[in-house]
C-alpha cells in the first residue's frame, strides 16, 4: 500500500489544485470527473458509481457546503480506488498563526464490497489509515525541480509516538463514515 498512498497524495493534490484554479467547488468538480466512464488502460474493476457514492456519503456526513466554518478552518476531500476498495475522506483542518496546521476531524466512507468478516478489524484499518495519512501529510513534501521528483517523509518528526494517540473515535461506523477526531494536540504540528 505505500505506493498507493504516495500516488493518491499526488493525484488528489493535483486535482484539488485544478479545482481551486478553476474556481469550482471541489466536491462538484470531482463528481463531474466521475460522471463519465473512463478506463485507465490497465485491467481494472473501477466503478464510477461506487466511487461517487462513497464521495457523496462522506461529504454528506461532513456537512460539505451546509455549514459555516470559523475563520482559518476549511474542509478538504480526497478519494482513491485501491486494492478493489473505494475510499473517500473529508478532513476539517485549521491553519493557525504561523501557518501551523491542525487536523480537527476526518470523516471516512469506504466501500470494500462484499461482507466484512471482522468489523472491528476493518474499523482499525480505517483508523490506522487516517493516522498514517495525517502523519504523512504533516511531515511529507514533494519537490519537483528539473524533472527531479523526490518524496520525503520525516518518519521521526511525523509523530511516531503521536500516531498511537492521534485518533479517537467519535461516531459513525466503517462503511458509513467517521468522524474520527485527533486527540487534543496530538496531531497539531
Amino acid at each position: 500500500a505505500p505506493g498507493s498512498n504516495g500516488l493518491a497524495f499526488v493525484f488528489q493534490s493535483f486535482l484539488d489544485e485544478v479545482a481551486h484554479a478553476s474556481g469550482r467547488d471541489a466536491l462538484e468538480f470531482h463528481l463531474e470527473l466521475l460522471r463519465e466512464r473512463r478506463t485507465t488502460g490497465a485491467p481494472s474493476n473501477f466503478n464510477n458509481e461506487r466511487m461517487s457514492a462513497a464521495l457523496n456519503l462522506v461529504a454528506e456526513k461532513a456537512g460539505w457546503g451546509k455549514r459555516s466554518l470559523p475563520k482559518g478552518t476549511a474542509l478538504g476531500l480526497a478519494y482513491y480506488f485501491s486494492h478493489q476498495g473505494y475510499v473517500a475522506h473529508v478532513a476539517e483542518v485549521t491553519a493557525g498563526n504561523g501557518q501551523q496546521v491542525k487536523v480537527n476531524k476526518v470523516w471516512v466512507a469506504a466501500d470494500v464490497g462484499g461482507h466484512i468478516v471482522n468489523p472491528s478489524g476493518a474499523e482499525n484499518q480505517v483508523q490506522g489509515a487516517v493516522i498514517d495519512g495525517i502523519s504523512q501529510i504533516l511531515g511529507q513534501e514533494i519537490t519537483i525541480a528539473r524533472a527531479d521528483n523526490r518524496l520525503s517523509h520525516d518518519v521521526d518528526g511525523g509523530g511516531s509516538e503521536g500516531d498511537r494517540r492521534c485518533c479517537e473515535r467519535v461516531g459513525g461506523r466503517v462503511g458509513v463514515a467517521g468522524p474520527y477526531r485527533p486527540a487534543p494536540g496530538a496531531c497539531a504540528q
